[in-house]
């Protein structure tokens, strides 16, 4: 499911109509500013406004993929989510 579709495959086709319609118009502010992308979740404080999501049974994808997405996450400073269909346990990853 993550690098195909199902059925007929005519929703997948109709996504990607839809997404090769969009377009980003980047506008750029003049001076000197920073942009602070950080965001406060659940009390903790992390870089950037977005984390990993859990992926079901993502071990059988990819080896060891909930240990080395975990350690990505954790590297970077963002969230992960461990799925409830993992093919590790919490106490494999802490």
């Amino acid at each position: 499911y993550l690098d195909s579709a199902t059925g007929t495959e005519a929703t997948q086709r109709r996504n990607r109509t839809d997404l090769d319609r969009v377009l980003f118009r980047p506008s750029i502010l003049h001076g000197e500013m920073t942009a602070d992308l950080s965001t406060r979740l659940m009390g903790k404080d992390f870089p950037l406004p977005f984390g990993v999501a859990p992926v079901g049974m993502s071990g059988l994808i990819w080896p060891d993929a909930e240990r080395r997405l975990a350690r990505a996450a954790a590297a970077a400073g963002l969230p992960y989510c461990l799925s409830t269909v993992a093919s590790r346990t919490p106490e494999d990853l802490a």
